[in-house]
């Protein structure tokens, strides 16, 4: 870890950064859309809005049919109007735009003014404004960005620069009181002298990025667990908090940096004490127990360290669901870190893993030709492929030269799409993971704007239930693969699609935009 580099987030963005204009004539409110709207208003004049957490806001002199003859600013302030969380001016030329992302959901007040911050209310302008509903699984902060890298649609908490911070807060919770399993493919970069490091965090309530440098974005996060993969030793020659190896430790105390031990950790993030800062892609596996209370860190399937401890009492405060994101830092050093959806391999020893229904339930059959020192297959659910849930343990043989056959019913009605994953795990404790399947609709609700959902080799077919239906395909960090459609007055359409596996989103809506749903499907090929 490197010293700490303290980073204003949600601050001034070109412009002087300490100043902080208030006050102002209350002028009603707005209600931005996904389209641009204007307002003609007057410096000194402010407006509130109702925010939605992760949801985009745009307030700006710079697009959209905006106009301004003088030196605008712009600050978006606390329902109160004391607290400032945005401040622009000169974004572009000498005007001001605000590009926000919301980290809570609640009352903003926009202001305008002229330089400096006056309010007279003399100058007549007209403002900009719109908003982006988050459809994606995250909620982006700092640095942070969507990249596609190898067709994956991936998060980039930094690039290859120094100073740079950035975290992704997943928009659900997990629950503490539940087994879970969290599997990401993470690179750390491929500059083994780079630095800082990435962290899984845990927290009760979602916020902007922690502090940077050696607290990898996770520094002063109250009431956070926070896992740590450190690519730089900051605690030469002591060691007492740091290792010269890239490793694994769990903190508790929302300080990354020493000068105490952490609390569990650190420990090589390979046996090898090899670096995680290859260039290679590294599959990440939280795995926590709610009875046994350990917590156990996963890198490439191969166990790197357990943590014993009753978080939700000594971290979280007693609440049991928790958000859960990952953050990122660099410093005078730097290194491009990011983090996709899990892509995991199919097993060569598992020739089949796949679904149908037995009467309203889903019937998992899998078909293992050899097995090798197994000890058992762990059957799991996922709603996002990323959190997933342990459904049953099902003995395997141990070693077997000849094909084997195992079956399992699930005898759950979902009310929302999931997926399947198979986890073998050897007498060693070194896991395998199975790719993804869909489970059925076994009892399809007609009254559904989507009746039947499905797609294989690159088509898409949708069915609907009625006509005149609008949607559009999203993949799951919200980023729009097709233009808005609309099903022609038909009740089938296909899509034909060059996106890489993976679980997508089809949100569809009525022609008079009174009802919306979202269903997730899975690209399988």
């Amino acid at each position: 870890m490197k010293q700490t580099i303290l980073l204003l987030f949600f601050s001034v963005l070109i412009g002087t950064p300490l100043l902080a204009c208030t006050g102002g004539t209350a002028s009603g409110a707005l209600i931005p859309t996904a389209a641009y709207q204007t307002i003609a208003t007057q410096n000194g004049r402010y407006y509130t809005i109702n925010v939605v957490q992760c949801n985009q806001y745009e307030f700006t002199f710079c697009a959209g049919g905006s106009s301004s003859g003088i030196d605008t600013q712009l600050t978006l302030l606390d329902a109160t109007g004391a607290t400032q969380i945005v401040y622009a001016d000169d974004i572009c030329s000498a005007n001001a735009s605000i590009n926000w992302t919301a980290t809570f959901t609640g009352t903003i007040r926009i202001l305008i003014s002229k330089y400096n911050c006056v309010h007279d209310l003399t100058s007549n302008v007209t403002m900009a404004y719109k908003m982006v509903a988050n459809v994606g699984s995250y909620c982006l902060n700092g640095n942070a960005s969507y990249q596609t890298i190898g067709g994956q649609s991936c998060i980039e908490l930094t690039p290859e620069t120094n100073d740079q911070t950035g975290c992704a807060w997943n928009t659900s919770v997990i629950d503490f009181n539940q087994p879970f399993n969290l599997t990401l493919n993470y690179y750390f970069g491929n500059n083994i002298n780079g630095a800082d490091g990435t962290t899984f965090t845990f927290q009760p309530n979602p916020s902007a990025c922690g502090t940077a440098g050696g607290q990898l974005g996770a520094g002063g996060i109250p009431n956070s667990l926070v896992i740590e993969f450190d690519t730089y030793d900051n605690d030469n020659p002591a060691h007492v908090f740091d290792l010269l190896a890239d490793h694994i430790a769990v903190e508790i105390d929302g300080n990354l940096s020493g000068p105490a031990a952490p609390y569990c950790g650190p420990t090589p993030a390979f046996a090898s004490s090899a670096n995680l800062d290859d260039g290679v892609v590294h599959a990440i596996m939280i795995s926590w127990d709610p009875v046994t209370l350990n917590l156990k860190i996963y890198v490439d399937g191969n166990l790197r360290l357990t943590c014993n401890g009753n978080f939700v009492t000594s971290v979280f405060g007693g609440d049991n669901t928790v958000y859960w994101g990952a953050t990122a830092a660099t410093g005078g050093l730097n290194n491009q870190q990011y983090f996709c959806p899990s892509s995991v391999v199919l097993p060569v020893e598992l020739s089949a893993f796949k679904t149908n229904c037995e009467g309203e339930f889903n019937r998992i059959f899998w078909r293992a030709e050899t097995e090798s020192r197994l000890d058992h297959y762990s059957l799991e659910y996922t709603f996002d492929g990323q959190l997933f849930y342990p459904l049953s343990t099902i003995q395997a043989s141990g070693s077997s030269e000849i094909p084997l056959e195992y079956s399992y019913v699930d005898q759950r009605k979902w009310e929302k799409q999931i997926y399947y994953r198979l986890t073998s795990v050897d007498m060693d404790g070194k896991l395998d993971y199975s790719d993804l399947i869909s489970a059925f609709n076994c009892s399809a609700d007609s009254k559904k704007l989507i009746t039947n959902l499905s797609s294989e080799e690159g088509v898409i077919s949708i069915h609907f239930a009625d006509k005149s239906i609008y949607y559009q395909v999203f993949d799951l960090n919200g980023k729009a693969i097709t233009e808005v459609l609309n099903n022609d007055d038909k009740s089938e359409n296909q899509l034909i699609t060059t996106a890489s596996k993976g679980i997508y989103i089809l949100k569809a809506w009525n022609k008079q935009e009174t009802i919306f749903e979202n269903q997730r499907f899975l690209i399988s090929k």
